[in-house]
């Protein structure tokens, strides 16, 4: 993996898993995070081309509108919904007040679920007011698609940011605790020359492409790693690093992960909730029977950590 697709991965990673803790706060009706999140993507938001402010910093009590570009003339509303009734409200609010009058355009920045497609909603109201649902509605989705257009020296300042607002909380801790052993074992098994078969691999990560493929189930599983993620990254990183693969390993690996994990989904009908259940048991009896203690969420973690990698459940080669 070169570097420019390593820090499209880290990006990727580092959003998806602010987007999954808005989601969450959001469903336990926790919205504070949602005027935190106004600033870090007031922030981020540089890298894709505005400058922003946040308007509660110039005016006390706005509506409408969250972020402002003055130069640009640009207003955008920081919001995790995506409901018509919501962008209805803020774009009627927004054409209303004279105070933004100065803006030319305004933005719906959606921070949590995904824009819909809205094919028979009208924003315009007739087109009483400027709106373009096409382009006017930003999702995580289409900042990452426009990050994939950079080079990697773009994209470096973004991860260096990332890595510094972000706050992950991953588990770092030291000790050989049973968790890294957990994932050593699966690593110590995954790359075993008994395990190996040469093949041809996909080695290209590509989620949208899986999100496609399993919609019954893509939601659910990213759920399940979102929440397993806080307390297992650090778990990974370390196991890895106490590992020391290399290489010719991590491509017996990938290939092992490849064929096994399809073999169950096509046990499985397509099924990736299924087939990713059985895949936990199966390396849950491999890993005990050497008498090894073992946590299941840790080998849950791993495998969901290689879906996103596309080592589990790979995209076909087109």
């Amino acid at each position: 993996m070169n570097k420019r697709d390593k820090y499209i991965k880290q990006i990727n990673h580092s959003l998806a898993i602010l987007r999954l803790e808005i989601e969450q706060l959001n469903s336990i009706n926790m919205t504070d995070y949602n005027i935190i999140a106004e600033d870090f993507y007031k922030d981020l938001l540089k890298f894709y081309g505005y400058n922003l402010k946040n308007l509660n910093e110039i005016k006390k009590n706005v509506d409408s509108i969250d972020l402002v570009d003055i130069e640009n003339k640009i207003a955008i509303q920081v919001t995790s919904r995506n409901d018509t009734t919501k962008i209805h409200d803020t774009i009627e609010g927004f054409y209303k007040n004279p105070d933004y009058d100065e803006y030319n355009q305004l933005i719906m920045l959606l921070i949590g679920k995904e824009k819909l497609e809205y094919p028979k909603t009208d924003f315009t109201k007739g087109g009483l007011f400027s709106f373009n649902k096409e382009t006017d509605i930003v999702d995580i989705n289409d900042i990452m698609n426009k990050f994939k257009g950079y080079k990697a020296e773009q994209l470096e300042p973004i991860v260096d940011f990332l890595e510094s607002e972000v706050d992950i909380k991953i588990n770092t801790k030291k000790s050989k605790s049973n968790e890294v052993i957990t994932i050593i074992k699966m690593i110590e098994y995954l790359s075993d020359d008994n395990n190996y078969k040469k093949a041809e691999i996909n080695e290209e990560s590509d989620p949208d492409n899986k999100r496609l493929r399993f919609s019954d189930h893509f939601d659910f599983l990213m759920n399940k790693y979102g929440k397993l993620y806080p307390n297992y990254a650090g778990t990974l990183i370390q196991a890895k690093e106490t590992s020391g693969i290399d290489g010719v390993r991590v491509n017996k690996m990938n290939v092992y992960l490849q064929i096994l994990s399809d073999d169950y989904l096509a046990k499985h009908s397509n099924n990736p909730k299924d087939a990713l259940n059985d895949l936990v048991i199966y390396f849950e009896k491999e890993i005990s029977s050497s008498n090894t203690n073992y946590d299941r969420f840790a080998i849950e973690f791993y495998l969901l950590d290689e879906l996103i990698n596309c080592n589990v459940f790979p995209n076909p080669k087109e």
